[in-house]
């Protein structure tokens, strides 16, 4: 599915969503400009609670692995790919004290890598600078919806910008920066080891 296609299904469930009163809400937006660039919002209006008693779901403390799938968009011309590590996307998710907000931190480290918010069963974990080299740098954002305490799917957005330009970079491309977008599921795997 293309962007585009992505798009007008992700209006198309917006414009669909009613509140109990019966009532449209056309205040959801389909995509938002955060200081650190253009950021695709979640499928979702996040109205959609995802479990069928109609309650918002939290996601379970403990080890979580987040699996990247297709490719679904690319802005890049060049031969960016997604760092997922190794193993892949293997993250420790603690659960903040107002129950709206989570970190994912590597297993072995005490900083979180990302900080997200929930909105019912939806979450949205900002773009953040994941690494890189004199050539380039990536950043990267999560975005989706759980569907129970301990899974979820939505996308793994990849952001890269050029460093310097020289001929042992590699073909990085005209378009900096540029994203690869994939698709996502997680999944709790266990218990957060002991620190």
């Amino acid at each position: 599915m293309t962007h585009a296609d992505r798009l007008v299904v992700s209006v198309a469930l917006v414009v669909g969503c009613a509140s109990d009163d019966g009532t449209t809400d056309s205040a959801a937006s389909s995509s938002t400009t955060s200081e650190t660039g253009p950021m695709p919002m979640p499928m979702s209006s996040g109205t959609t609670t995802g479990d069928p008693t109609g309650e918002p779901i939290a996601p379970a403390e403990g080890l979580w692995t987040f699996t990247p799938g297709a490719e679904l968009e690319r802005t890049c011309e060049g031969a960016q790919n997604g760092i997922f590590g190794s193993p892949v996307g293997e993250y420790r998710l603690e659960v903040g004290a107002d129950d709206m907000t989570f970190t994912l931190t590597y297993p072995k480290s005490e900083e979180p890598i990302h900080t997200c918010t929930r909105a019912g069963a939806s979450f949205e974990c900002a773009m953040v600078m994941i690494g890189g080299t004199t050539c380039e740098s990536w950043d990267a954002a999560l975005q989706g919806e759980f569907a129970s305490a301990t899974m979820a799917a939505g996308e793994w957005v990849w952001r890269f910008t050029q460093g310097i330009d020289e001929p042992w970079c590699g073909d990085f491309g005209d378009v900096s920066p540029c994203t690869v977008t994939y698709a996502l599921t997680a999944v709790r795997t266990g218990d957060s080891p002991v620190q």
